[in-house]
């Protein structure tokens, strides 16, 4: 029983040595497969892989030139050193003595000279510790920012040519078929290998069936063995170093956390190519500061954007905001992280610093040189609620492996439609349920299991045999009934809304709801984390990690959301979080529920829509 009442399975009993030899047995089936397959870079005539071939080709011309250069001189610098050796011999027998005393007089002057450098060097490290710290953090959240760009770029991508390859089936789905040719199948690539036993791996860790240490090395040595075969790319090690790294976070550091909405207009600069620019949230927490922003883009269609996020709030004499609080300490704020729509529209945080102290009262923001300030009170005013009544109840590790996959059917739906009936994402976790089974870590009549394959039935999508077996009869939540319901509408209000909310702790982590802008056909809303732990095993899903988001406005309709893109580092997350179907028009709050593994916790903020100009 969990801590908020919901039941769990308990694993206990699944014995992790057969978890792990079960493992082991899939990834041996799946190398002997892969090495069937084609080479990503074979290897030349003398065996030489593609990476070292490409090393070697980079250094050889610089080596063919130094070796064409020696190669004349090499019979006169022999006999020069065959007749300069008895002299060098006797010059290191007269020297010797000489050496010695040298090495004793300075030996003194040695010591002194590192006594007196010794603090120098120490200061200026003390100096110079605070710089690399910072330079560090900030080159790590620059990575992620990339990887994480990278990353949804690819996701958006692969899902429009799945797109595209279904329209194209149907459209050929009527015309004969040539005797002795393919039907379609396609045998699945060594990446596609590799990510299907990480899905597996991530289902029995999830579990309790297996340590996670196990399972990577397990994963680490399918991989290697692919890599040094060339059935994987040489980026499969940058991308397994950045995911190690990335699931080493902390977790929430303990203290206060306040979010406030804020609603300031900064009015845009002078041919800056920005129209105004919204203040939505201030956030403080023990470790970090932030305040969120949001704005568009006013360039002509077709012109090359003229405009920096920097101009937003750079005033006109190259001058930043700056803040002051009620015990006379002053604050500068920076640019952080920041995302742009195709729309025109953008988001972004400006970092705080120093991070002020826990028990101040308000801050006096200045927004541009000679205006005046603005007083931001500190009073935190989101509310905890008591539950989601209308979402399934919060049940154990396993079940959230079938709720996930239930969440992103319901959002393939209320955004595709009927094309909902192509969807080809249940074979993924089918073949997890499979794992979980013939390892023992399946609970009997499963009910996350029995709703995600009542779901399926509900839209017409086929329901794997593997999920079938082990599913108990269920209906559906009211909130996937409500998402169905309103998943075509299309009737947001196109404006941002200064809205703040602190979830409170759960499985170590921390998160505050920071603002959010509507647009006709969803929402996306700002989430700023603390300590939250990710999965390695689920690429292309990294940001959701294991926790379930849902929201429900104050008109009745209920909202999946999703991550959509974000920065990580230095144990801070920054995500934007898609929210779909639409809010009402007229919702005037929202109450967002986040399910952890532990538990489930909700919060209750306001809605200050803030008119668009």
């Amino acid at each position: 029983m969990g801590p908020n009442g919901a039941w769990g399975w308990d694993a206990g009993f699944v014995n992790a040595g057969q978890a792990e030899t079960y493992l082991r047995l899939r990834a041996e089936t799946e190398l002997r497969r892969a090495l069937t397959l084609p080479r990503f870079d074979p290897p030349d005539a003398d065996g030489l892989p593609g990476p070292l071939r490409a090393a070697v080709r980079l250094a050889q011309p610089g080596v063919t030139l130094i070796a064409n250069a020696a190669r004349p001189a090499l019979p006169l610098a022999r006999r020069a050193a065959d007749a300069l050796q008895p002299m060098a011999d006797e010059s290191a027998r007269a020297l010797q003595p000489l050496a010695d005393e040298a090495a004793r007089a300075l030996r003194p002057l040695a010591g002194e000279a590192a006594r007196r450098l010794q603090p120098l060097g120490e200061q200026a490290a003390r100096r110079l510790r605070p710089f690399a710290k910072d330079a560090g953090h900030r080159l790590e959240s620059l990575g992620w920012r990339a990887f994480s760009a990278v990353q949804t770029l690819g996701n958006r991508t692969t899902g429009a040519i799945m797109s595209m390859q279904r329209q194209a089936a149907r459209a050929t789905g009527s015309l004969p078929v040539k005797p002795g040719t393919a039907t379609g199948h396609r045998e699945p690539s060594a990446d596609e290998g590799v990510h299907r036993l990480r899905s597996v791996a991530s289902a029995l860790v999830q579990a309790g069936a297996i340590e996670s240490a196990a399972a990577d090395s397990v994963l680490a040595g399918l991989q290697t063995a692919l890599l040094a075969r060339s059935r994987l790319a040489p980026h499969w090690l940058w991308r397994q170093d950045m995911l190690a790294r990335r699931r080493q976070a902390a977790g929430a550091p303990a203290g206060l956390y306040r979010a406030v909405p804020v609603g300031i207009t900064v009015p845009a600069a002078p041919d800056s190519g920005l129209g105004d620019t919204r203040l939505l949230a201030l956030v403080i927490a023990p470790d970090r500061a932030a305040m969120t922003a949001a704005g568009h883009r006013v360039d002509p269609p077709g012109q090359v954007p003229r405009w920096h996020p920097r101009a937003a709030m750079q005033g006109s004499r190259g001058s930043w905001p700056s803040a002051t609080d009620d015990r006379g300490n002053s604050y500068q704020l920076d640019l952080g992280s920041w995302s742009g729509g195709e729309d025109g529209d953008w988001t972004g945080t400006l970092d705080i610093s120093p991070v002020p102290a826990a028990g101040i009262r308000w801050l006096d923001l200045t927004v541009s040189p000679g205006s005046e300030p603005v007083r931001v009170d500190l009073g935190d005013v989101s509310r905890e609620s008591s539950g989601a009544a209308g979402l399934p109840p919060a049940g154990g590790p396993v079940d959230r492996l079938f709720e996930a996959a239930a969440e992103n059917l319901l959002g393939y739906a209320a955004r595709h439609g009927d094309d909902v009936r192509h969807y080809q994402g249940l074979a993924g976790i089918a073949e997890s349920a499979t794992a979980l089974a013939e390892c023992g870590a399946l609970p009997p009549a499963c009910a996350a299991l029995g709703r995600l394959a009542a779901l399926a039935r509900h839209l017409g999508v086929d329901v794997p045999a593997a999920l079938s077996l082990g599913a108990a009869e269920a209906e559906l939540p009211e909130a996937w009934t409500s998402v169905l319901e309103n998943g075509r509408c299309r009737d947001g209000r196109h404006c941002t809304a200064a809205a703040a909310a602190v979830l409170p702790e759960l499985d170590g982590a921390r998160f505050v709801l920071a603002g959010l802008r509507s647009t006709a056909g969803g929402a996306q809303l700002r989430v700023l984390g603390w300590g939250q732990q990710f999965d390695p095993y689920s690429l292309g899903r990294e940001m959701d990690g294991p926790w379930s988001w849902w929201a429900h406005d104050d008109r009745g309709r209920w909202h999946v959301l999703k991550a959509d893109g974000g920065g990580y580092g230095n144990g801070h997350s920054d995500v934007q979080m898609s929210l779909f179907p639409p809010l009402h028009p007229d919702a005037t709050s929202l109450e967002v529920t986040l399910t952890g593994s532990s538990g489930r916790v909700t919060a209750t903020m306001p809605l200050d829509w803030l008119v668009r100009t």
